[in-house]
């Protein structure tokens, strides 16, 4: 957006506004109207502009649009006999003034080359203002993990909302072009967050057809010896990424791709008081993430997106359980996959309004089981449980089941629509308004049979000297001798009956916001 003068300073209407996207060749056109103010919808990018008028010397301008952000580039012009142009060059400007928003954008070049970590791209929201966290893990953009943000990819919401500290779908870094994050005051066509808000948008094809392979690794032959174990655990951890896009027809549709594959193998250990448990437990773990997007502009006034991404990740031998306290039985294999599936279509009505259609699908579900299976269950006709071990708890010992939460199964699924119009006009100055609708078909399902497997409950007694023979081997329930714990155990719990949910929640939601500047001060 901006205001075009003369030299006297007087306003210009009818200036042809043109620009274009310096890597994928999209032309945005605007006019300048009465008041000699022009407002263009555009991509994130990089962009030249050039302002024409008959009779005036042509002005030409580069600028950088990030996500969320309003790009205000003012303009003068001055009368001329000849042909010329006159080119500007300008920085945009540290504050902003358009917004009272709390917001920081991490740009194109940081999301590229600083290093992160596992390549966990909300790590970087670190360098945003208004970002009082001191740490983040791979769901989260924050150090809280309850339902305090909401994270947008290209303007579709991927939030996991099943439970506090889901896995949200992942996107790999090298696919993700930049991010906003926003710590309050965001406007009204964004919400349902109670503390921070992530814009992202993934990469998109250019004009040329370039690609990139990156590889990273880590191994134990540089790690010092575990302070407990007093010897170096095995560890090792490979990632590969691979992105290419081109154009499908130069300067009017473009195509991105992008496939990324980690490994991660290491070892869980177990130093309690009893040597036949303490057996080592290799944890593989694995992840893959794949994605791509098509991009398609039909003239200066209509525009096509269309993105579907994969997720999934495996691993083989987890649990928050101390080595010391647990036995190896209380481990649990972990997956997690999410799917998105989102569309954009965009439309220019005039020099005023812009309207834009957004629909799509996201589901997420994690599934947790026992690496040990236990096929003589008692229960397993009437509960439908053969996995698992059954939980004991000992005063300072505990084997089987983690927490006793498993089996479990963890899911939701997203229908969404929206519709989003932008319309400006003058009256009293200059109103940019922004209103549309919104509806969200959310399903949530679980399957939590947390005393399946049964709990006897011995806390107030340490486990007996001859206890590694009774539980001779560790992965096979069928061999305890759980009779011989009978003296111990003060009670026994088992839970027989359905233990699934099925929840749906409908969402609707409107909006109006009008960003009204009287003068060109105020």
């Amino acid at each position: 957006t901006g205001t075009v003068v003369d030299a006297t300073g007087g306003v210009l209407p009818g200036v042809t506004v043109t620009v274009v996207n310096a890597s994928t060749g999209n032309s945005f056109l605007g006019v300048t109207d009465a008041r000699g103010n022009y407002r263009v919808p555009v991509r994130v990018g990089v962009y030249k502009m050039s302002m024409e008028l008959p009779g005036f010397a042509t002005v030409m301008q580069d600028f950088e649009a990030l996500v969320g952000q309003i790009v205000s580039v003012n303009a003068q012009m001055r009368p001329s006999a000849v042909q010329e142009s006159v080119t500007v060059t300008g920085e945009a400007p540290l504050i902003e003034t358009t917004s009272s928003t709390l917001a920081g954008n991490i740009d194109p070049r940081q999301t590229k080359d600083l290093p992160v970590n596992g390549g966990n791209w909300l790590d970087l929201s670190l360098l945003a203002p208004g970002n009082r966290s001191n740490g983040t893990d791979p769901n989260t953009p924050t150090a809280r993990q309850r339902f305090d943000f909401q994270l947008n990819i290209d303007g579709q919401q991927v939030t996991n909302n099943g439970r506090a500290g889901a896995a949200n779908p992942r996107v790999s870094q090298e696919a993700v072009g930049e991010f906003q994050f926003v710590a309050s005051r965001w406007d009204a066509s964004q919400g349902r967050s109670n503390g921070v808000l992530v814009n992202a948008v993934t990469k998109s094809g250019s004009n040329t057809s370039s690609g990139s392979f990156t590889g990273s690794f880590r191994s134990d032959r540089f790690n010092a010896p575990d302070f407990v174990q007093k010897r170096v655990l095995p560890y090792k951890n490979q990632r590969f990424n691979g992105t290419y896009g081109g154009p499908i027809r130069k300067d009017r549709a473009h195509y991105f791709a992008y496939y990324e594959r980690e490994r991660e193998p290491s070892t869980i250990t177990f130093n309690s008081p009893y040597p036949s448990f303490n057996v080592d437990q290799k944890r593989d773990v694995l992840d893959w993430n794949m994605g791509t997007r098509l991009d398609f502009q039909v003239g200066a006034q209509q525009r096509l997106m269309v993105r579907a991404t994969k997720w999934i990740r495996t691993d083989p031998a987890y649990s928050a359980l101390n080595g010391a306290t647990s036995h190896p039985s209380a481990q649990g294999f972990s997956s997690a996959n999410a799917d998105t599936v989102f569309a954009t279509f965009s439309k220019v009505l005039g020099n005023r309004g812009l309207n834009e259609v957004k629909g799509g699908y996201t589901g997420a579900v994690e599934r947790n089981r026992s690496v040990v299976t236990w096929t003589g269950h008692p229960q397993a006709a009437v509960a439908g449980v053969t996995n698992g071990a059954p939980r004991i708890n000992f005063n300072g010992y505990a084997f089987g089941n983690n927490n006793t939460n498993w089996p479990q199964t963890l899911g939701q699924q997203v229908v969404s629509i929206r519709d989003d119009l932008s319309y400006s006009f003058n009256k009293g100055g200059r109103h940019d308004i922004k209103t549309g609708g919104e509806y969200l078909n959310t399903f949530f399902y679980l399957y939590n049979c947390r005393p399946c497997v049964g709990i006897y409950d011995a806390s107030t007694s340490r486990p007996p000297a001859n206890i590694e023979q009774i539980i001779p081997v560790w992965n096979n329930p069928n061999t305890w001798n759980l009779n011989a714990l009978n003296p111990l155990i003060r009670s026994y719990q088992i839970g027989v009956g359905e233990f699934g949910g099925r929840a749906k929640r409908h969402t609707v939601a409107t909006w109006i916001q009008d960003d009204w500047k009287t003068t060109q001060r105020l």
